[in-house]
């Protein structure tokens, strides 16, 4: 009996999103304002930096001390370049599933 469909259609249960109030609205001012003021200082301490300042920056410099780590001597490239396969990968696990449950899968499991 448990296969068999109902004529009787039973009453959907409506979702309602919580409404976020004035502290929602409080919360994500703060956040943004927190932000700006990060981003601005930020912005402000890179073009104030050490730029030549002749107490502080050696102006003959010798060869490095030490060998390049594993001979990689430019590691910031290295790891944006690793970044992509990275990211790649995980927007393909993430288009993958959205396919699979014909819906968009936001990365929780």
């Amino acid at each position: 009996m448990a296969d068999q469909v109902s004529a009787v259609p039973t009453a959907r249960a409506s979702v309602t999103r919580p409404s976020t109030g004035w502290a929602g609205r409080i919360g994500w001012t703060v956040f943004i304002v927190g932000y700006l003021v990060f981003a601005v200082l930020t912005i402000v301490n890179l073009q104030s930096g050490l730029h030549g300042d002749p107490r502080l920056t050696n102006p003959h410099p010798g060869p490095a001390p030490y060998p390049p780590a594993f001979g990689f001597d430019n590691w910031p490239r290295v790891i944006s370049l690793s970044a992509i396969p990275l990211m790649l990968g995980m927007f393909g696990i993430l288009a993958w599933l959205s396919l699979r449950q014909r819906r968009v899968h936001w990365g929780r499991w």
